[in-house]
């Protein structure tokens, strides 16, 4: 599993209408890999679609609500719509999470050869 992920507070799983199944595998793994981690789900491109934003909104909270996200947004930077209320609704949820501690690598000042070396 991916190691840059493993404590982090939020994910963003960012995927467009025509792509919206394929974030169970992502779900899953980041599941997996961060079980702390809270999950956003984050429709992008919504100015490309002819569906009005409710039935795009109902189809992505219905997703969210199978998936047990509560987290859901729709967005279009083209149209500078919905990217300012996703990010502070991300850096909130943030601040509020308490990580795991992980292991870290420690090291001598100096080894055999004189250059610094992992104590592991």
């Amino acid at each position: 599993l991916p190691i840059y992920f493993r404590t982090a507070a939020i994910a963003l799983l960012c995927f467009d209408k025509t792509n919206i199944d394929s974030i169970n595998e992502w779900y899953s793994t980041v599941y997996q890999a961060a079980p702390q981690c809270h999950i956003f789900l984050v429709l992008t491109k919504s100015d490309l679609y002819e569906d009005s934003i409710e039935e795009l909104r109902t189809r992505m909270y219905e997703k969210g609500e199978n998936m047990n996200i509560s987290n859901c947004f729709i967005t279009s930077a083209k149209q500078d719509m919905g990217i300012k209320e996703l990010f502070e609704k991300a850096a909130t949820v943030a601040t509020q999470v308490e990580l795991p501690q992980t292991n870290s690598v420690k090291f001598n000042e100096k080894g055999d050869s004189g250059k610094k070396k992992c104590n592991c």
